[in-house]
């Protein structure tokens, strides 16, 4: 009988203490350590993007990048070594830029009719997808950019998600993380925040609505979770190198312990003025002036390969959100 309690006991502990645990402390660090992940997305939204998202990998502050499998210039991306490399993501993507070229969905225009216009390009109305998507095209176009992306010889780190897409849905939702968990592939899922809400604009007040509760069962199935994700919006002017660089400045100086996110969205050129913002981003992270304030604010960074080669896949169940 004693036996019994004392191995009861270990159990109950070990599932506290497994509960307890950061994602911190499962990548090896403190609970009070600055983690931070400086991401690079839209891989493959132009041609213009790959090259500056090179350099930016190069210098060294950014670690891992996610692409867009239905955009014109995902093929190409591809053949940059540098790009495909360790920490590939894939940015799960259901709707289109208003570009010249429309995007295709990865499982063709005929297999998911309801994300699609008259001329077979995913709807570049959010709105228009929210009311007209169905579920099983959403999973079935999901699926197909993984597919896609493992096919091209990829072995995708992480999923996440362009504009937040499939945050807006519960059944989307729940197919963005029932498939992360088929593959294995870690899946981007921030922990909410009001700081979150507030970068997000009028999507986060929209996004309050839903997302809170989701999240909070999410962790409880065993997804992994980010402590913080900062993802700047995209200007309808010109707001200046300066004024964008100084609130990525603010983020690092203000950054928490725990594991945080910048994503960024570099690219050569700029096809308006709030996409300036993407010349910006090129640049400010290939300062050595950003380099030296991250040394300075002691911020460890990392990639999502470190994130994905610690996932507790076995501990993780079917999201029932």
């Amino acid at each position: 009988m004693k036996a019994l309690m004392v191995a009861g006991l270990v159990t109950i502990l070990s599932v506290v203490t497994a509960q307890a645990t950061t994602l911190n402390e499962r990548l090896g660090f403190s609970p009070q350590d600055k983690v931070l992940l400086i991401h690079i997305d839209d891989i493959g939204a132009y041609s213009a993007v790959a090259p500056a998202a090179r350099d930016v990998l190069n210098f060294g502050l950014a670690k891992s990048v996610s692409g867009l499998t239905p955009a014109p210039a995902f093929e190409e991306s591809l053949t940059d070594s540098k790009i495909v490399g360790e920490d590939f993501g894939v940015h799960i993507t259901l709707t289109s830029e208003p570009r010249p070229t429309g995007w295709t969905p990865a499982a063709g225009s005929a297999a998911v009719p309801s994300l699609v216009d008259g001329k077979g390009h995913l709807l570049t109305s959010f709105w228009k997808l929210y009311m007209k998507a169905d579920e099983a095209d959403v999973r079935r176009e999901i699926e197909a950019q993984i597919q896609k992306a493992l096919a091209s010889g990829l072995r995708p780190t992480h999923l996440d998600t362009h504009v937040g897409t499939v945050f807006f849905k519960k059944a989307w939702f729940e197919h963005y993380l029932s498939l992360a968990r088929k593959y294995r592939i870690a899946p981007m899922v921030p922990r909410w925040s009001q700081e979150l809400k507030e970068q997000m604009g009028w999507l986060g007040t929209v996004m309050n609505f839903l997302v809170p509760g989701m999240l909070k069962k999410v962790g409880e199935a065993g997804f992994l979770q980010l402590d913080a994700i900062y993802i700047l919006p995209f200007p309808k002017k010109d707001i200046g190198y300066e004024a964008r660089r100084q609130k990525y400045v603010d983020i690092l100086k203000n950054l928490k312990p725990g594991v945080s996110q910048i994503i960024i969205h570099p690219a050569g050129e700029s096809s308006s003025p709030g996409e300036n913002v993407r010349l910006y981003e090129a640049k400010i992270f290939q300062e050595p002036a950003i380099a030296e304030l991250i040394r300075e604010q002691g911020i460890h960074l990392i990639g999502w390969k470190q994130i994905a080669d610690i996932y507790p896949w076995d501990e993780v169940r079917e999201p029932e959100l």
